[in-house]
Formats: structure tokens, C-alpha cells, sequence
């Protein structure tokens, strides 16, 4: 599960800003690594990203310029990513190395130790350790009220990252007076209309929610929205990520109503904004469409997508990504509701705006090529599907290699085509290709390995291995229950 005060946490940890006393040349080198690890994060290469971190490392510490700085924030980018990789084992000795520099140089007690004291907590968290955790985020707070005073801002920030972790387990009696605190702070030291008021007002609306205080909720979200309308027009992407994570819990709830009603309005807002928070948005209006199609409510899915698109191509005009996207989810109920022919023009139209220059997205229009196949698979429409499986394949192994995750999403997808054909042998091994790109990329209990086996074991069942199929769908169970 995901929560948004995981932002908070993020900006704590990592910060660049420590890293300025090397000269230019030194710095730049490190600075280019770091952000070739950035990059490699964003599309899912986490060997590249892992290599890249070795490097960074290596190089902090065999250039006697950077100096120890360098090593520490070496350490804990190279534990970022094995973290992102959920491989914690790996993570863990790295912040604690990372811990043990900076305690030797500073003692116990010095503000330079919070970073990689609460990021080890957050793996020790991940990990299910949570009082280790929760002790880690305690000092970490003591030593800012140490430091600094009672109502300084990195005091309010470590308030956040310790009601994070009561959050994540479930403890939102304990995290709900650390958010009210930090909340106080950040309106004392910035005023009742900053960005960081917006997030916490958000962050507590939250809580408040899985508390069922659905009225509080309600107060904090109409406040957080007023002051994204009024003081933050022309950048409203202060208070899209909270609000999105609110709508979520609505739904999770059942209050579907409430929730629709709070996107929309938050779509209205940032339709004139920047093209990243309105994606936001759009996407979590089209997930909420599928959870009125997992209960059959397809009236209220059609009605949602409908009007997102209609507010969409009035703000952006037809050919926008973000109408794709939601072109794509009508086709989906269009084909769901065996209305084949409107499925196809729609999915057609939405892959013509991504393969649009200049701003053609390879990711998006190989998901595109992956949609409007399947419809054909489900038609019998083999000749056809074929090409657009392949093309999709083709598309991703140039732009990132043979062994990034979009290669395995097209491998697998291919899979199901030849298993649909009954055509195992040419099946088998792309779900075995698929799954070692799957397990080395994210560890072999990622859901997405899950959705290999899956797919591996009805080979194996179609060929008459049952009990190999067996072995793989138990794993498979296994992987889904640990993910819940």
C-alpha cells in the first residue's frame, strides 16, 4: 500500500544540497552519475541503476576531493535504489556503513545523522520491523529538538516522517497529534496558504479518513481545495498528490460519490494547469472507473469517463495525452460490453494521439499497440493481433534494451497470445524470458512475477505438467497473499 506522507519522508532523506564543497569537476562527475541513476529508476532499469551507484560510490571514494560527504550520500543513493528494488538486505548495511561515518565524524547526536537514520527506518519498516523503526524516527526527532527550536521547520518535517511510519502500521491515534503539531509549525513559519500547510492539511484529512472522521475529512480537503483555487492557480500541484491519495481512501471506503466529486473538482481546478498534475488526476478519475466496473456499476463508469473526457477536450482539445488515456479506458468497457467496433475506433484514436510528434511517448504508445491487440485476440483476429505484439516488443527492446520491464510486459502479453492459440511451445519461453527479467529486476516475490507463474503455470497445465503447474501457482498464491 502507498501513502502519501512517503513524500515527506523522500524529501528528508536524499538531499543534494550537502554535496557542494568538492571542486566543480569532481562534483559534476559524481552529479552525472546521479543523475544517469535518477534516470534509470524512472523507466525500471534497476541493474543499470544499481551499476551506476556502484560507480557513484566508487568514485567518492577513491577521489580524494569529494571527500566523506560524498561516500555518505553515495551510500545511501546506491540503498535508494536497492530499496526501489525492494532488496533490503542490501539496503541495510549500506545506511548503516552510511551511519557509522558520519557518527565517527559528528558523534551520535549531530544533524547530519537524520538522513540515513530515517531511511534505514523506513527499510526496517518495509521489512515489517517496526519498533527498530519506530526508535530510529524517535532520535531522529529528539535530536532535532535538540538542534534547533521546538517550532523550527526540519522539527516539523521529522513530525511528518514519524507519523509516516504510525500510518503505514496502522497506528493513526499516534500519528494524528504529530501531524497537528507539524501542521502549527509550518502555518506559523510560512502562513496559512504554503504548499507544506496544503500537504499536511491533506496528510491529516488522511488519518481522519481511516478513522472514519469522515466530516473532519471533509473540513481539511474543502480548506486544502480553497487554498490550491485561490492562493495556487497557476501551480496547483501543491495539493493534487493528497488529494488524489484521499479520493483513494474514499473508494476504498465505498464512498464512490465522494470521492468522484472531490476528483472532479480537483480536475477542474488543475485542467489549465501543468500537463503532469493533470494526468494525475485523469488517472486516479479512470481508476475509479474501474472499481465501478469490478461491481458491474457500469452506468456510473460510463457516465465518469464521459464527462473526464468532455472536461479534457474542453481544456486541451481532442488530441491531448491525457484524453488518450481516458479513450483507451472507454474502449476497455466498450470491448467489456462486446461492442467490438466502437472498442477498436476508440482504442485506434487513442493510439494515433500518442504516436502524434512531437511528443509521442514509446511507453505509452507500446501499451497502445498491447491494447488494441488484445481486442483483436479476443475477436480471433490473430493476423492482425501479431504484428501489434511484435511492434510492441520491438518498440521497447530498441529504447531500453532486452532486459527492462516493458520488454517483459510485451514478452508476457505475446505469451498469452500464442497460449490463447493454444500454440504452447511458443509460449513457454517468452513467460521464462519474461519472469528472469521480472525476478532480477524486483526480486523474486514482486506481483509481477506472481503474473509470470501465473501465466507459465497454464502452460504447464495445457501441456499436462500438472504437478510443475502446481508448484508454480502455489508460489504465485504465495507472492499475492505477501503483496496484499
Amino acid at each position: 500500500m502507498k501513502h502519501i506522507l512517503t513524500i515527506a519522508v523522500a524529501v528528508v532523506l536524499l538531499s543534494l544540497s550537502a554535496c557542494s564543497s568538492a571542486p566543480q569537476s569532481a562534483d559534476s562527475d559524481w552529479r552525472a552519475l546521479y543523475d544517469q541513476i535518477q534516470y534509470a529508476n524512472t523507466v525500471g532499469e534497476y541493474d543499470r541503476a544499481v551499476s551506476v551507484a556502484e560507480q557513484a560510490l566508487e568514485l567518492a571514494e577513491s577521489d580524494h576531493r569529494l571527500g566523506r560527504t560524498y561516500v555518505v550520500r553515495s551510500l545511501e543513493t546506491l540503498a535508494t535504489v536497492h530499496d526501489f528494488g525492494r532488496r533490503y538486505s542490501e539496503a541495510e548495511p549500506l545506511l548503516k556503513r552510511s551511519l557509522a561515518i558520519q557518527e565517527e565524524a559528528h558523534g551520535p547526536d549531530h544533524p547530519d545523522l537524520v538522513g540515513s537514520l530515517n531511511y534505514l527506518a523506513v527499510i526496517y519498516s518495509h521489512q515489517g520491523r517496526f519498533a527498530e523503526a519506530e526508535l530510529l524516527m524517535k532520535r531522529c526527532l529528539a535530536i532535532w529538538e535538540n538542534a534547533r527550536p521546538p517550532n523550527h521547520l526540519r522539527v516539523a518535517g521529522s513530525l511528518i516522517c514519524l507519523a509516516w511510519l504510525y500510518e503505514t502500521h496502522g497506528e493513526y491515534a499516534q500519528a494524528e497529534p504529530l501531524l497537528k503539531r507539524s501542521l502549527a509549525i509550518q502555518e506559523e513559519a510560512h502562513g496559512p496558504d504554503h504548499p507544506d500547510v496544503v500537504r499536511s492539511l491533506n496528510n491529516l484529512a488522511v488519518i481522519y479518513s481511516h478513522q472514519g472522521r469522515y466530516a473532519e475529512a471533509k473540513a481539511l480537503c474543502e480548506r486544502s481545495l480553497t487554498i490550491v483555487k485561490e492562493a495556487h492557480a497557476a501551480d496547483p500541484s501543491v495539493g493534487i498528490l493528497g488529494l488524489g491519495d484521499l479520493a483513494r481512501q474514499l473508494a476504498d471506503q465505498g464512498r464512490y460519490a465522494e470521492a468522484e466529486s472531490l476528483l472532479e473538482r480537483t480536475l477542474a481546478i488543475v485542467k489549465g494547469a501543468h500537463d503532469d498534475d493533470c494526468f494525475f488526476v485523469v488517472m486516479n478519475l479512470c481508476n475509479l472507473a474501474r472499481r465501478y466496473a469490478e461491481q458491474d456499476r457500469h452506468v456510473e463508469e460510463e457516465s465518469l469517463l464521459v464527462r473526464t473526457l468532455a472536461t479534457l477536450e474542453e481544456a486541451h482539445g481532442p488530441d491531448h495525452p491525457d484524453a488518450a488515456e481516458v479513450l483507451a479506458f472507454l474502449a476497455m468497457l466498450r470491448s467489456n460490453q462486446g461492442r467490438y467496433a466502437e472498442a477498436e475506433q476508440l482504442y485506434k484514436r487513442s493510439l494515433a494521439i500518442y504516436e502524434k510528434p512531437p511528443g509521442s511517448d514509446h511507453q505509452s504508445v507500446t501499451i497502445g499497440l498491447i491494447r488494441l491487440a488484445e481486442l483483436y485476440t479476443t475477436q480471433g483476429r490473430y493476423e492482425e493481433a501479431e504484428p501489434l505484439y511484435r511492434r510492441s516488443l520491438a518498440i521497447w527492446e530498441e529504447a531500453h534494451g532486452p532486459d527492462s520491464w516493458g520488454v517483459a510486459v510485451s514478452l508476457s502479453s505475446l505469451a498469452w497470445f500464442y497460449v490463447e492459440q493454444g500454440e504452447y511451445a511458443d509460449a513457454e519461453p517468452l513467460y521464462n524470458r519474461a519472469l528472469a527479467i521480472w525476478e532480477k529486476a524486483y526480486g523474486p516475490d514482486d506481483s509481477k512475477v506472481a503474473w509470470g507463474l501465473e501465466g507459465l503455470a497454464r502452460v504447464y497445465s495445457a501441456t499436462d505438467r500438472i504437478e510443475e503447474a502446481e508448484v508454480l501457482e502455489a508460489r504465485a498464491e504465495a507472492i499475492r497473499a505477501e503483496n496484499q
